[in-house]
Parts: structure tokens; sequence; C-alpha cells
């Protein structure tokens, strides 16, 4: 425990602990954790060690058991909720017309990058890439972080 601290806020942080079935210094150590959290910077792989935690001990065929009344794949969607973008018709269809286009063009650009260059298009975002030769013949702007 943290010592000096009001008693109006240690009620508090015991109240939000147990809102969140939590024990207090586990709701500190959320606390904390989210305030040293760098900007910009995700804690997936945090979140994913806290599950395999949690989950240590199970055999490997109960990875899909309840428990705690969620699965594992629960837990981990839960962590990318709002991180993966849909393949939905618009990028479908972007998909067809990058094809199109690259072959009218004689280019080539596998599968996987056209259906992320496709996804890129529908949402107007640009791609972070290794190669961005396949996102050019797509008419994807690139951005190559390790150049700079």
């Amino acid at each position: 425990m943290i010592r000096n601290v009001p008693d109006e806020v240690q009620a508090g942080l015991q109240l939000r602990a147990k809102a969140n079935g939590r024990t207090t210094a586990a709701e500190i150590r959320d606390i904390l954790t989210a305030a040293a959290k760098p900007e910009g910077r995700d804690f997936i792989g945090y979140g994913l060690r806290l599950i395999r935690q949690e989950f240590e001990g199970d055999a490997a065929g109960m990875a899909t058991e309840k428990r705690f009344g969620v699965t594992v794949e629960e837990k981990i969607l839960k962590i990318f909720e709002n991180r993966v973008l849909k393949y939905d018709l618009e990028a479908a269809q972007a998909y067809a017309a990058i094809i199109k286009d690259a072959r009218r063009q004689k280019r080539s650009i596998g599968r996987q990058d056209a259906m992320v260059a496709a996804v890129a298009k529908s949402y107007g975002i640009r791609v972070a890439c290794f190669d961005a030769s396949p996102f050019l013949t797509a008419g994807v702007t690139c951005v190559e972080p390790w150049r700079f």
C-alpha cells in the first residue's frame, strides 16, 4: 500500500476495485500501469501475459472452456477490440479494383498485399511496410518508419 493516502482516496480505490472484481492492490497496479504507459504504445503483450497467467495450469484442450464466465478467445478479442480493421464489402470492392488495375498495368501484387491495401483504401489510411512496391501499385501511401 502507498503511505499517506487520504482515507477518501483509499475508500474510492476499494470501491473501484470491487466494481472491477479485483483486489485493491490489483486495482492500484492497473491504475499505475495505465498512468505509466508511454504515449501511443499498446500493452497488448502485457494483456496477453495476464491472460496466460490466469489460465496457467490449464490443459491445452481446456483453452476454449469457460473459466470465470469467459473464454480465452473472448478475453483476447476484448484486448484487440477497436484495433483490427474489418475486411468488409467496401474493402472487397477496393480489392477487385486493385487487382484489375494491377493486371491492366501488367504489374503484380500478392493476394495478401492487395487485401491489406484494399482495407487501407477503404479506411483512407496509410500502411507501414517494409516493401512499398506492392502498395504503390495499389495506389496506397506507405510509411517506412525504419528509413528515418
